[in-house]
C-alpha cells in the first residue's frame, strides 16, 4: 500500500466508525476463553493492542512501516513476511486466525487458507472479511493494490475447498453500500482525490447513530445473514 495511504489509516483507525465496526464484527465472533491468536495484516495495529489484553497474539504483515507503528504506538512485536509466500510458523498452533481486508491483496489465496489451515489447531476459528461484489471494482481497489473483490458464492466455495467448515458467512456494511456505489460507479473521481481512509467521520451524534446501526447489524448476522452490502464475513472452523 502507498505510504500516503498507510498514513492515512494509521491516523483515522481508532476513532472512525468504519475501522471501529470492523473490529467489533471480529471481536462478536471470537472464542471464548485463552487463546494465541494470529493476525495475518496488522493495519495500524489497534486489533491486536485491543487482543493482547485478553490473548496471546503474534502479528504479520507485508509492511514494514507498519510493523515499526506497532512497535512504536502499542509496543507490541509484529514479523515482517510476506504470507502469499507461506506462513513461518509450525503446524497447529493458532486457535484462531484473523486476516481483515488482505486476502484481496494476495494472487494465490487459495494458498494463503491452506496455510491458515495448516497452522490452525484442529477446531481453530478462521475469521476473514474482504471486499465485496467484483462490479464495485473501481480506482480505489487499483490503489490499493486490490487482485479482486469476491462473490458470496465464489468465496463459500473458495473457503469449503480448503475443508474449512463454515459457522457464519454474511455480507456486512450494507448501510453504506448504496453510497458507494453511487461514487464509484456513478460519479466520476479523480485519482488524486481524498482517500476513502479519510471519508467524513461525521459528528458525535452521527456517530453516535451509526455506532447503533452497526451494533443492529451485529446482531442480525447472528440471526441471519445480510442479503448485501460492501463487505463479506466468514466465521469458519478446521475440522
Amino acid at each position: 500500500m502507498e505510504q500516503a495511504l498507510l498514513e492515512d489509516f494509521f491516523e483515522e483507525e481508532n476513532t472512525h466508525w468504519w475501522h471501529t465496526a470492523k473490529r467489533k464484527m471480529i471481536g462478536a465472533y471470537l472464542p471464548k476463553g485463552p487463546g494465541r491468536i494470529l493476525v495475518l495484516g496488522v493495519g495500524g495495529g489497534l486489533l491486536c493492542h485491543e487482543l493482547s489484553r485478553d490473548f496471546d497474539v503474534v502479528a504479520v504483515d507485508i509492511s514494514d512501516i507498519a510493523c515499526r507503528h506497532v512497535k512504536d504506538t502499542y509496543g507490541l512485536n509484529a514479523i515482517v513476511c510476506d504470507i502469499g509466500q507461506g506462513l513461518p510458523f509450525h503446524g497447529e498452533i493458532f486457535d484462531v486466525v484473523i486476516i481483515a481486508d488482505v486476502l484481496e491483496h494476495i494472487q494465490d489465496d487459495k494458498k494463503v487458507l491452506s496455510e491458515i489451515r495448516r497452522c490452525l489447531t484442529k477446531g481453530g476459528i478462521l475469521l476473514l472479511t474482504v471486499p465485496a461484489y467484483q462490479h464495485m471494482w473501481s480506482y480505489w481497489d487499483e490503489r490499493l493494490h486490490h487482485c479482486r473483490r469476491y462473490e458470496y458464492k465464489a468465496l463459500k466455495s473458495l473457503i469449503g475447498s480448503e475443508n474449512f467448515q463454515i459457522r457464519k458467512i454474511t455480507f456486512f456494511n450494507a448501510l453504506i453500500y448504496p453510497a458507494a456505489f453511487i461514487k464509484r460507479k456513478l460519479i466520476k473521481t479523480k485519482e488524486d482525490e481524498v482517500s476513502d481512509f479519510k471519508i467524513s467521520q461525521g459528528g458525535g451524534i452521527v456517530n453516535r447513530l451509526i455506532g447503533f446501526y452497526y451494533a443492529a447489524e451485529r446482531a442480525w448476522t447472528h440471526i441471519g445473514p445480510i442479503p448485501f452490502g460492501l463487505s463479506l464475513f466468514v466465521c469458519a472452523q478446521k475440522s
